[in-house]
């Protein structure tokens, strides 16, 4: 961001005025390396259709998509994890959907888990009721920071579903971590 000068200002500096008593301030960026990462799995037939009611497992993606940070996000299809590093504030989104043939009153918990950790806040909930041919989507997202003394943050997407009579036919399922710019640091100088 440049200063912009008046006609009398004198300066000879295009980021900061030096006459005392002019209003200016002077403002920093920080150059940090931003972009997206995603790992996601499209509709198809869920590996595990029918998975232990109300217990948490980790959802099944396996394709991946990179933009611009492969320094600082590695997506890893074996473990349907992606692992962040470095400084910066992140977004991450995550949302899952699923159709039924037939589904009798099944809820369906969803959260994020870092280092296999449940991330506070993160768990959403939803319903489908008794029907066939139903379907369901869920998803939320949130400003996340590396925890202090950690290097990295392991990000998975884990599933619970109630004891239920459902059919599952298809299911889908998506982490996007996206890193913000460190952005723009409080000014030095204000006068």
């Amino acid at each position: 961001m440049s200063h912009v000068h008046d006609d009398d200002c004198g300066c000879d500096t295009h980021d900061r005025c030096v006459v005392e008593g002019h209003s200016h301030f002077e403002m920093e960026f920080d150059v940090t390396e931003v972009g997206c990462a995603e790992i996601y799995r499209e509709f198809r037939t869920a590996v595990n259709p029918r998975p232990t009611p109300n217990e948490w497992f980790v959802a099944d993606l396996d394709t991946e998509r990179q933009n611009c940070i492969p320094k600082h996000a590695t997506v890893n299809t074996e473990d349907d994890s992606i692992t962040i590093s470095g400084g910066g504030c992140w977004n991450i989104y995550y949302d899952v959907g699923a159709r039924f043939y037939q589904s009798v009153n099944l809820r369906v918990d969803l959260r994020l888990v870092d280092n296999g950790v449940p991330i506070p806040g993160t768990e959403i909930s939803t319903f489908i009721i008794s029907g066939d041919n139903g379907a369901l989507n869920l998803g939320s997202d949130i400003c996340y920071k590396i925890p202090q003394g950690q290097q990295s943050s392991k990000l998975q997407m884990e599933i619970r579903t109630s004891a239920d009579t459902s059919i599952q036919t298809e299911s889908r399922g998506r982490i996007k971590v996206t890193r913000m710019e460190n952005g723009l640091k409080c000014p030095r100088h204000r006068r």
